[in-house]
């Protein structure tokens, strides 16, 4: 109701200022009564996209041209408040406006100008919540839309303010859902959603869309770096950011420096290799829009189990622009860092924590990815001697377990209680394990000519039994397969006896059905027993792959044998008390994964399967004497040979 219905003019220029806020209407705060109003304006947009931009100053040049055009409403200083990129569902992302309220409740505030309701707030709970500290404290929001003034409103305007509030409430919500909604539509047609990206251009186009990339000449020289330098050279992320730095490559944003993270980040994004991977993220309130990351892995191939159910499906499509590194070289990343170790808490007796390794890093030495303790753990490299003009560099390969944890005499020598893991092998030398070595493909490469033929014929006949007690046990493929057939012939005899009149309609269904049982049973059957026979065949010995291995040409003159021939051949090598080793050679021409046989933690069952020579299949026995580790030593370890650190190696060489 209007003040001039019950005032006159001269009466209400004589109000006091809070008296007349809280009789006027909507209409009577733009006449000007000689009521200075302090003001305040507020403005917000939900997103940072371009069209919100624009709508954001459109809505602050309203605004401002409101309060130039009555007198009365004063603006004070720094009284427009503006919110880029905030949503209006939660008071907690909006430290402005947090503010603002903080600003109005302690200053001469008599009112905050908004252009609707889901300006100020879109959770309706939240409105009137901070609406009545404002009215407590003697300011008033003045709404544009729907013309509402808070200060002191008629009982029936709730119901119509509540309304506004709702609507805008629901619109965020429903826009929430819709977009994880959408991402489907994203993934079904390749859709692009992410904006500008370090070594690329971002190429807009009429629609969305078909937005796209275009690279760019420098920063693309530089993830193609990052790459090279990952894959092809083995190099750090922290040592290709020292790099980078080093000869000042420019970052995204091109201030600041590279770092680990920023490295790892470019690594693992699946677009530069044309690849698009949608789900990273994901809503999980749709009230305050907060997303999390899903950390999902990529993958590459969809897998089946043997009904032929999907067990893990391929989430990475092709984008449509040009790739800065091929697709083998970015998957060939990830498994790089995936294989990187990752650090853990080892708590001692007293609570305290330290960081430890856990061993899964793939080393660039050869030896340490396939060298174990009979503990289970792996033997990490650790240098003793640096390099000289005339001596190699001299490390030694530890158990993992006693890096971390110590051995049982220094952990009773600090009052540590003892360990489950009572590892007490003392290092291998880098010495002694490039000497085993050179006898081990000495023997695979020498000694075992003469008996080439006969490993072959018996590694064939090992296959071919293997192959065969599948096929022999219970009933065997073939005769599965006769089974279906003749089961196909009875089905279509009684639907020929069904038409001639032979067989009642009931008696044809209880027929049909019982056969058609019959014929899943034995297709399963087929299937399970053909799935089985395939997956022997596939882990059965290539035998031509290794006639080719043990022709491959070694060179077993020098300081042991390469990285490259110890990735080659060798599954693994185990450690074993009494100076006892077994290395498990692999000759089946499938490389065995870096982290195969890395474990954790400690398990004494596992560890006693490693020193049993009933889980190997053994085929050579020998023993290097002192003399041969002292000549080897001296020659050429060019190292002092000391007795008291020696001892005879028994060497047990198995095949896979």
């Amino acid at each position: 109701m209007s003040l001039r219905s019950k005032y006159t003019e001269h009466q209400i220029c004589k109000l006091e200022k809070k008296e007349f806020m809280k009789e006027a209407s909507f209409d009577d705060i733009f006449i000007d009564y000689g009521h200075d109003l302090n003001t305040l304006i507020l403005c917000r947009e939900s997103t940072a996209h371009e069209d919100q931009q624009k709508a954001l100053n459109d809505q602050v040049e309203r605004m401002k041209a409101i309060v130039d055009k009555h007198r009365q409403l004063h603006l004070v200083d720094d009284g427009i408040i503006i919110e880029d990129a905030k949503s209006g569902l939660a008071m907690d992302v909006r430290p402005k406006f947090q503010a603002t309220i903080k600003r109005a409740v302690a200053e001469d505030i008599d009112v905050i100008l908004v252009q609707e309701a889901s300006r100020f707030s879109r959770n309706t709970g939240d409105f009137f919540y901070n609406m009545n500290i404002l009215q407590n404290s003697g300011v008033g929001i003045l709404i544009m839309e729907g013309e509402f003034w808070t200060y002191f409103m008629a009982p029936a305007d709730y119901p119509r303010l509540a309304n506004e509030v709702a609507k805008g409430q629901a619109e965020s919500l429903t826009t929430a859902r819709r977009v994880n909604r959408g991402i489907e539509t994203y993934r079904s047609r390749g859709q692009l959603v992410s904006g500008n990206m370090f070594g690329y251009d971002l190429v807009k186009a009429v629609e969305r869309k078909d937005n796209t990339y275009k690279i760019n000449p420098v920063d693309g020289a530089t993830v193609q770096l990052i790459f090279y330098m990952y894959v092809n050279k083995g190099i750090g992320t922290e040592l290709i950011a020292t790099h980078l730095n080093a000869n000042n490559y420019p970052t995204a944003k091109r201030k600041g420096e590279w770092s680990a993270s920023k490295v790892r980040r470019v690594i693992k994004n699946e677009k530069y290799a044309n690849l698009i991977m949608y789900g990273k993220y994901k809503v999980v309130d749709t009230s305050t829009k907060k997303k999390i990351a899903t950390h999902i892995k990529p993958v590459r191939t969809t897998t089946y189990d043997k009904d032929g159910n999907i067990i893990q499906e391929r989430n990475v499509q092709y984008g449509t622009w040009e790739p800065l590194v091929d697709e083998e070289t970015w998957w060939k990343a990830q498994e790089i860092m995936a294989s990187r170790s990752n650090s853990y808490n080892l708590k001692d007796d007293t609570g305290k924590s330290k960081r430890c390794a856990n061993g899964l890093r793939t080393s660039n030495d050869a030896y340490a990815n396939k060298a174990y303790c009979c503990c289970g753990h792996t033997l990490s490299p650790q240098y003793t001697h640096a390099a000289t003009d005339t001596k190699y560099a001299q490390f030694r390969y530890n158990c993992r377990w006693q890096i971390n944890s110590h051995t049982d005499e220094y952990r009773k020598k600090h009052g540590l209680s003892p360990s489950d893991c009572t590892c007490k092998l003392p290092a291998v030398t880098d010495v002694a394990m490039r000497l085993m070595s050179i006898k081990v493909f000495e023997y695979l490469f020498t000694d075992i000519r003469d008996t080439i033929d006969d490993t072959v014929r018996i590694i064939e006949m090992a296959n071919k039994q293997a192959v065969d007690s599948l096929n022999n046990l219970g009933v065997s493929v073939e005769d599965l397969e006769a089974t279906y057939a003749k089961l196909n012939n009875r089905l279509s005899r009684f639907a020929d006896m069904y038409a001639d009149g032979d067989l009642t309609r009931e008696q044809y269904r209880d027929k049909k059905s019982s056969v058609e049982e019959e014929l899943k049973h034995t297709k399963e059957l087929i299937d399970s027993k053909t799935l089985a026979i395939s997956e022997q065949k596939k882990k059965s010995l290539d035998i031509e792959t290794i006639k080719a291995r043990l022709n491959t040409y070694v060179d077993l003159k020098g300081y042991g044998v390469s990285n490259e021939m110890i990735e080659f051949f060798v599954e693994r090598i185990i450690r074993r008390p009494n100076n006892e080793y077994v290395w498990e050679l692999n000759l089946t021409g499938q490389p065995s994964k870096p982290n195969k046989y890395k474990i954790k933690k400690y398990n004494k069952e596992y560890s006693d399967s490693l020193q049993d020579d009933s889980n190997f299949n053994i085929i050579k026995t020998f023993v290097i004497s002192l003399d041969e580790c002292k000549k080897f030593c001296e020659t050429l370890a060019h190292r002092q040979f000391r007795a008291s650190y020696w001892n005879q190696i028994t060497v047990k060489i198995a095949v896979k």
